[in-house]
């Protein structure tokens, strides 16, 4: 199944939700997701997520795995619209 295309703050946003609902990880305040352009990957992208004191506990570090296997599966960002110099 193809995957859906989407803005990286809209998949920021969608990430944050998902993980603001799991357990030990309503301390999370900010995620930032990361274009990969490296085409041996299936995805075009990774994500991190931390909370308000810059840390990343060990609850918050699986969660952001688990969620980002399983949104890796359904998103891919839009491809970066940006013109290439030569």
């Amino acid at each position: 199944m193809p995957k859906k295309l989407i803005a990286k703050k809209d998949l920021e946003l969608i990430i944050l939700q998902e993980l603001r609902a799991l357990p030990g990880c309503d301390s999370i305040t900010t995620v930032s997701v990361s274009r990969i352009d490296d085409t041996r990957f299936e995805t075009n992208w990774s994500v991190v997520a931390l909370t308000a004191n810059g840390k990343q506990p060990d609850a918050v570090k699986y969660a952001t795995e688990v969620t980002q296997d399983k949104l890796r599966d359904i998103y891919n960002l839009f491809a970066d619209r940006r013109a290439k110099l030569p």
